[in-house]
Formats: C-alpha cells, structure tokens, sequence
C-alpha cells in the first residue's frame, strides 16, 4: 500500500477563520455578485481560500447563502473586473511570495436567499 505523501515544500495543514456581524435587526436582501478584499501572508507560493457566507438562525441551524472561490497564484484581476465583480482571467500561474502581505479578492457567486432578521451571517475561510 502507498501512502500518500505531500511534495516538498506543500502541506496539507488547513487553516480556518471565522467571524462573524452582529445579528440582523431587519430583514436584509444580498442580490448579484460580490467579493471578498483578503490581505493575508502565506509561508508558501500557493494556497486555496475558500469562504463560504451562512445564515444561522436563532435555533442555531444554518444555510448557505453565498461562496466563493480563489487560489492564490491566480490573483491576478484584468480590465473588466469592477467594484464587487473581480474577473480572474486564469491565463497564469503567479506564485506568491512568502512571508508577503498581499491582496486577495475571491469572487462571491450570487447570493441563493435573503439573510432573515434575528439571523447572523458569519463567514468562513478555510
């Protein structure tokens, strides 16, 4: 049997942040496309952000409202991205550089429903 190894100089370590907004005092309609502004140092030349944006109701179940997706080395934004729309056009690979703070502006796909008052919407990044 072969165990899987990671390449030399990648890890498999997976990093979570979470935070979240105070709970909606009235209902809230999240509509069209958005984005995420990241400014993280990484110890590597690559890495996958993942957010994923939820609703939890006051009974503490929860429901996706929006995700969205970006690895690291293809950061790179062309002409056409605008405020809240960034377009990754994903023609290069651009490594990052260690132990730099760089920005990151993953693209939020369309929200699936509105986020319901006495709910809180906290995201997460994996």
């Amino acid at each position: 049997m072969t165990r899987y190894m990671p390449r030399p100089g990648k890890t498999d370590k997976v990093e979570i942040i979470s935070w979240s907004t105070p709970v909606f005092e009235k209902d809230t309609e999240m509509i069209g496309t958005g984005a995420a502004h990241i400014f993280a140092e990484i110890d590597q030349p690559d890495t996958n952000f993942i957010l994923r944006l939820w609703d939890y109701a006051p009974n503490g179940t929860r429901q996706l409202i929006t995700s969205g997706y970006l690895k690291a080395s293809h950061r790179e934004l062309d002409a056409r991205s605008t405020e809240g729309s960034p377009h990754h056009p994903h023609t290069r690979a651009v490594p990052a550089e260690p132990g730099t703070i760089q920005e990151y502006v993953p693209r939020l796909y369309p929200p699936t429903s509105p986020a319901l008052s006495c709910h809180s919407p906290p995201a997460r990044r994996r």
